[in-house]
């Protein structure tokens, strides 16, 4: 991938190092991005602002290790504030917001199952039809993820695709690293919407699925 015109402007004044802009021409679309490190409190402050109004979505797959064949572009909105000396309290302290949206892509099936695959599984939804190799239309992807002292809420976390719906709802602890979200697959099957809320825990690095509490599990559909 080619990255054009790249620029940093740094500043470092009685312990404040201050990037603004940094500006560049990624794969898809511009970038645009400030941030700030106060070391002169104790512990240092940090602050990030990003905007990118259209990252080809591909790259962006790559970079978290999922298959890069894909169409269309995602909108990433990042403004994001803490303190601390190292990354844990960093994270434990977080406030902000982050916003991805993807409209009218088309990515791999197997993009489903490396994000999803676990969750289908755990509600014998059929993985092998959903998440198979071959394009996915991505109608609308819409994730609003908002963060209050280390503890990220999510305010829209939706998937609408031709092969898999879902709705979700949920919190993140940045400072112990854990899950505790409810995701809701839907696929239509023979007439039928199948549909189980899914709790996803755990870490992560190691997350857990099971169906979610009060719900029945669905008969095999493999």
């Amino acid at each position: 991938a080619t990255y054009p015109a790249l620029q940093l402007h740094a500043v470092l004044n009685n312990g404040v190092l201050t990037l603004a802009p940094i500006t560049g021409q990624l794969p898809g679309g511009s970038v645009t991005a400030s941030a700030v490190i106060d070391a002169s409190h104790d512990p240092a402050t940090e602050s990030l602002k990003l905007s990118a109004p259209a990252m080809a979505a591909g790259p962006l797959l790559k970079a978290f290790n999922l298959p890069a064949s894909a169409q269309g572009t995602v909108q990433v909105q990042i403004n994001a504030s803490g303190q601390g000396d190292s990354p844990q309290p960093i994270a434990a302290s977080l406030n902000g917001q982050l916003g991805l949206a993807m409209v009218n892509g088309v990515v791999d099936g197997t993009v489903l199952d490396g994000l999803f695959g676990s969750v289908l599984h755990t509600v014998n939804l059929p993985a092998n039809l959903i998440a198979s190799q071959g394009p996915v239309a991505v109608r609308c992807l819409a994730t609003r993820l908002d963060a209050t002292n280390g503890i990220g809420t999510f305010r829209a976390l939706a998937l609408d695709s031709s092969r898999l719906q879902m709705q979700g709802s949920g919190t993140v602890n940045f400072g112990n690293d854990t899950l505790n979200l409810t995701l809701r697959p839907q696929v239509r099957i023979s007439g039928s919407n199948i549909d189980v809320p899914v709790h996803v825990g755990g870490s992560f690095s190691a997350p857990s699925t099971s169906i979610a509490p009060g719900k029945t599990e669905p008969q095999s559909l493999l």
